[in-house]
């Protein structure tokens, strides 16, 4: 699946479209739209995803949807789950779970086919080639063995591959382990509450009026407690200074760069394989019944064990061990029931790195001053089906709400179920409530170390009308490298703009140099002209004046010239007086035109 967010391959994406697509899923709520076939059929930018939680008492199908990623990198995608047009989460539920086939493998996809036709018809045909297919088995398949589990899933894939054309890979078929539904849990839930948007609040401080640190405050993360029919879970961030190491320790990125340090978290998980709810009910039932066994010295085939705390008064049932029967008879006692079940935590096992929970495990010291945990699954189930105090968590109150029931008999509660008071339940929850709270009560408080004054914890099933299951963290961590195509592409549009402004740019600079070196030339060229026309103008001046002098001056030399044979003339002839009277008159003349 993850092939299919190569950045290599960039498609156009309409802008115009992509912004309808994202109104479409901000017009639903918080954490869950209606989107009718026809739109989801039509419109390119809006993309489907499917998850099948195979878990140990059933099997459900999410399925979710999101518009084409907005492009900016700091943005996960906006993933929601699909709702009808009653607003109620799209979920389809079957029983039992898909371990009851270990032993019929080839019918395994038989076994879902009514989940696999329920997500193809909801989901529109033409997208059904675009769209990621998911079945994850938890904690009922841990049980199987290797080969078990290998047939159950080869099966699958082949059979769906055959028969239907989501987009399914071999690795989107697997059993899970509880670490990674774990992290799973923590994502969703987190995510469904905003924790993962970095649009907070800078804080800037500002030294020697030249250095500018700027520190990003992300929204703080809240912890996560869930328990199924077979296994429990927990997940809290631990801060980045915090020095620990351990199997229990994961490190992980959301982004689609693993180097996002936005997106990089560090949270402590652990799983109890074997200590779910049904689970220990299942050791309940076979302690009570080890020790009256033990206790038993007659050779009769009957024993009867009247004091079953844990179960409603008056109710009885029958066991075989060992070619006896067992009677088991309720007594119905919260408080003994609690201190009972504390012995099934393993608490005295060897702590190999304090602090330790149950079972030895470690866990580290977790702020209860600050720390929120939500609760999910069991502890919402056990909180509200029957109690009605599903939510904020309180001692007290819990208490208060769990010893009632207990100390109710079985023939009112039957009377209760059957007037359907507890609308919600079935017959094996209201059997097995008084069981459930008291292993709710020890587990928490006595198992996982939590203050009985702690009001920290919220049980919860919908939050922001979003069913919130492991399976919307894993479908949000398994497309995490889908942005890259609309990233990439958003970039490639920068680019290309950057290019396209840096060349425009270059082009007119050249242009205008161009010009400059123009309208220099031009420069040159006009002031030659004008040069030239100048030194033609002056150079006329100048000639005109030097003929004129000429003139004159040839003029001058020829008065001189003629009068001086006259003069000699008139010395010599005698005739002095007239000739000088002639010539000087003559000179006068010629001195006047000069």
């Amino acid at each position: 699946m993850l092939s299919r967010a190569n950045p290599a391959v960039i498609e156009t994406i309409d802008p115009k479209g992509l912004i309808k697509s994202r109104e479409i899923i901000q017009g639903g709520d918080a954490g869950g739209v209606y989107v009718p076939k026809k739109i989801g059929n039509e419109d390119p930018n809006l993309h489907y995803g499917i998850v099948i939680d195979c878990g140990s008492s059933g099997s459900r199908l999410y399925i979710y949807i999101w518009p084409e990623h907005s492009g900016k990198e700091n943005e996960l995608l906006q993933i929601k789950q699909l709702l009808d047009k009653e607003g109620k989460p799209v979920v389809k539920k079957l029983e039992p779970g898909l371990s009851s086939m270990a032993k019929t493998p080839d019918n395994a996809t038989e076994y879902l086919k009514s989940l696999l036709d329920f997500a193809a018809e909801t989901i529109p045909p033409d997208k059904h080639r675009d769209t990621p297919l998911y079945i994850f088995a938890t904690a009922g398949l841990r049980f199987l063995t290797p080969d078990e589990q290998k047939k159950l899933l080869e099966d699958l894939f082949n059979d769906i591959v055959r028969d239907y054309r989501f987009l399914i890979e071999k690795t989107h078929i697997q059993v899970i382990p509880g670490k990674l539904e774990g992290i799973y849990s923590w994502i969703a839930i987190n995510y469904v509450l905003g924790r993962f948007q970095s649009n907070s609040t800078d804080s800037i401080s500002v030294t020697n009026g030249q250095t500018i640190s700027i520190s990003k405050k992300r929204p703080s993360t809240v912890g996560i407690l869930d328990m199924g029919g077979a296994s429990a879970q927990i997940a809290f961030e631990v801060s980045p200074d915090t020095s620990i190491e351990g199997e229990e320790i994961a490190e992980f990125s959301l982004g689609y760069d693993e180097d996002q340090e936005v997106f990089k978290y560090r949270i402590y998980v652990t799983t109890f394989l074997g200590y779910g709810a049904n689970k220990a009910f299942e050791k309940y039932i076979e302690r009570i019944i080890s020790i009256a066994l033990n206790a038993s010295t007659s050779n009769s085939s009957h024993i009867l064990i009247d004091d079953a705390d844990c179960l409603p008064h008056g109710y009885s049932a029958n066991y075989i061990r060992n070619n006896k029967t067992i009677t088991v008879i309720g007594e119905g006692d919260f408080h003994s029931c609690a201190k009972h079940l504390v012995t099934l935590l393993n608490l005295n096992a060897t702590c190999k790195r304090k602090p330790c929970s149950l079972n030895g495990v470690y866990q580290p010291t977790i702020n209860y001053e600050s720390q929120d945990f939500y609760g999910f699954s069991e502890f919402w189930y056990t909180m509200e089906d029957i109690l009605k105090i599903g939510g904020p968590y309180t001692r007290l109150a819990f208490l208060n709400a769990s010893n009632n029931y207990c100390n109710s008999k079985w023939a009112d509660i039957r009377r209760w179920y059957t007037d359907r008071l507890f609308p919600k339940a079935d017959l094996n929850r209201v059997l097995l409530q008084c069981f459930k709270s008291a292993w709710l009560y020890a587990f928490l408080h006595d198992g996982l170390k939590f203050p009985i004054n702690y009001e920290r914890l919220r049980s919860a099933s919908l939050v922001n009308n979003n069913d919130v299951q492991w399976t919307l963290g894993a479908i949000l961590y398994k497309t995490r490298f889908l942005p890259l195509r609309a990233i990439n592409q958003v970039k490639s549009t920068i680019h290309y703009r950057r290019t396209h402004t840096d060349s425009t740019a270059m082009i007119i600079l050249i242009c205008s140099m161009l010009l400059l070196c123009v309208l220099i030339f031009y420069r040159k060229i006009l002031r030659a002209k004008i040069r030239t026309l100048f030194y033609r103008r002056n150079g006329l001046h100048l000639s005109s004046s030097s003929s004129n002098f000429n003139q004159r001056y040839q003029l001058l030399t020829s008065i001189v010239i003629d009068d001086s044979p006259s003069l000699s003339y008139t010395y010599t002839s005698g005739k002095t007086l007239q000739t000088s009277s002639s010539s000087s008159s003559l000179y006068n003349e010629r001195l006047r035109s000069v």
